[in-house]
């Protein structure tokens, strides 16, 4: 990995952007940003929502989530009420969804949508994917790191966004998809030499927690998989993991995986309904992200086969308490 990066001119050019380019703009409210080093998911949108809900709960603060709002067919800033996902992107959907109470704000330029924000009377803002928006000062920047990928080849020859030199940035490095504390240990000692003394490491693992069914809403336990015949419907970066979530439920799992963020339509539902009814399947298991796309499809489609929404949460395995009490510090310094 390190001898490709070596070569790659790529990696060059990113090692060099962050060395001549440095926080250039700042806001007055706390600015927190989680992101990673390589392409596609490694845990961002649960995190995110995760320090949102606490913000929220325990200070009572009015949050902003900036993103990019990947996949979209528009531009510019959007300031996401009843958009659809085709305008401002799936994920940006699922986030207004999960967060009603917060403000979620499409923008290519985070330090546009930070002063978008702050005029909308918004009191901290978290970035989506924000490790490499190197012009705005943030906060806290937390960086992710999942476990069984790594910090890979730097892209055209792996997925790899920046050289794993870039981890020295992060004021947080957490490691996600971890089974448990030992293997959190191993994969620090290894990545050590570029992560900073004064960084804080953890480690987390996302969890089912629950099942809503479609048509109706209603929420039921993990426990209802046990046993059940279940067809994985995704269009995610890490379809595996989302399959090994249903099969850590005791389902037997079929999957039909489409593209990463793949554009929905009633074509595309017709199928994977199809399928699940060919090979006999109990439930349509599908994702939060992909529901936002796909909702009003599955809706007007008529389906044999229940469809059902999977929804997770994130365990920590390390050090909860002291990511929390810092997100704590930061948000009550810049709030005083």
């Amino acid at each position: 990995m390190r001898f490709l990066n070596f070569l790659n001119p790529y990696s060059y050019i990113m090692r060099a952007r962050r060395a001549m380019h440095k926080p250039s703009v700042s806001v007055t409210i706390p600015i927190i940003s989680v992101g990673n080093l390589t392409m596609g998911g490694t845990g961002k949108t649960p995190l995110t929502t995760a320090i949102a809900e606490h913000i929220q709960r325990m200070h009572g603060l009015k949050v902003a989530i900036i993103l990019r709002g990947y996949s979209r067919t528009t531009k510019g800033q959007i300031v996401v009420l009843d958009h659809n996902a085709e305008e401002v992107g799936d994920e940006a959907l699922a986030y207004k969804i999960a967060l009603p109470n917060a403000i979620v704000i499409v923008d290519e330029d985070r330090f546009s949508g930070a002063e978008r924000a702050m005029a909308l009377g918004v009191d901290v803002a978290i970035l989506d994917d924000g490790y490499q928006h190197i012009r705005l000062f943030r906060d806290l920047n937390i960086l992710l790191v999942d476990v069984e990928e790594g910090v890979g080849t730097v892209l055209p020859f792996g997925r790899g966004r920046e050289d794993i030199s870039a981890a020295g940035e992060a004021d947080v490095v957490i490691f996600t998809n971890v089974e448990n504390g030992e293997q959190a240990h191993k994969v620090s000692k290894k990545l050590a030499p570029f992560i900073r003394p004064d960084a804080l490491v953890a480690a987390l693992h996302a969890v089912p927690a629950s099942l809503e069914l479609l048509h109706t809403g209603v929420h039921s336990s993990r426990e209802v998989l046990e046993g059940m015949r279940v067809l994985a419907v995704s269009s995610i970066a890490r379809p595996a993991r989302f399959h090994r979530l249903i099969a850590e439920c005791g389902a037997i799992v079929m999957t039909h995986v489409l593209p990463d963020h793949a554009e929905y339509s009633p074509h595309i539902v017709r199928r994977a309904i199809e399928q699940a009814e060919r090979s006999r399947a109990d439930l349509i298991v599908t994702t939060t992200k992909d529901i936002v796309k796909a909702r009003e499809y599955y809706l007007n489609e008529p389906s044999s086969v229940p469809i059902v929404i999977l929804h997770h949460s994130l365990e920590w395995i390390e050090n909860e308490e002291p990511f929390f009490e810092l997100i704590d510090s930061i948000v009550e310094k810049r709030n005083v």
